[in-house]
């Protein structure tokens, strides 16, 4: 809803007015007592206020304290790189401050991913999650391809310089 309210270039005192528009089922009943609990001759809310009552009754923060940790000490684990991947970017809207610039979101990333699946690159001047997160899935897939007997029967027993059907390059 944010990036939509963005596009509009609305003033901050209209993105509250769309937004309680967006709102379903108890949030409207939120928003009604928020409303009244300002009193009558409150002046019209801005976007700021709005957001933080809101996510103060809705995503209290012991809560995004609780989310911030998870995401301090989140590692792959046994998940894909994929799924490792969608997880970090959930649990990475909680820790924006931690993130500020990418060189830290790419090193939070890097520093989750499983030590074999970490490729070298020290002399790269400007590495990307999609770059790190490519180059991890295809070593992932490499491991599972060998792991398979026939096929590690088959690469090993092909010349080197010929390429087999299921090789990654």
């Amino acid at each position: 809803m944010q990036r939509t309210l963005k596009v509009m270039k609305a003033t901050a005192i209209e993105l509250v007015e769309l937004a309680s528009y967006k709102l379903r089922d108890v949030a409207v009943n939120w928003y009604e007592s928020w409303e009244l609990s300002r009193g009558e001759d409150a002046p019209l809310a801005v976007w700021q206020e709005f957001t933080e009552d809101f996510l103060h009754h809705y995503l209290p923060p012991e809560l995004r304290r609780a989310r911030v940790d998870r995401f301090l000490t989140f590692q792959q684990g046994n998940m894909s790189v994929r799924e490792y991947s969608l997880q970090f970017d959930s649990l990475a809207r909680y820790a924006l401050t931690i993130l500020a610039k990418i060189e830290d979101r790419v090193q939070r990333f890097v520093m989750g991913l499983e030590p074999r699946l970490l490729n070298d690159y020290s002399g790269s001047t400007r590495v990307t999650i999609q770059d790190t997160a490519t180059s991890s899935l295809v070593t992932e897939v490499k491991e599972c391809q060998y792991e398979d007997p026939v096929l590690a029967h088959y690469r090993d027993t092909t010349p080197r310089k010929e390429k087999t059907p299921f090789e990654i390059t």
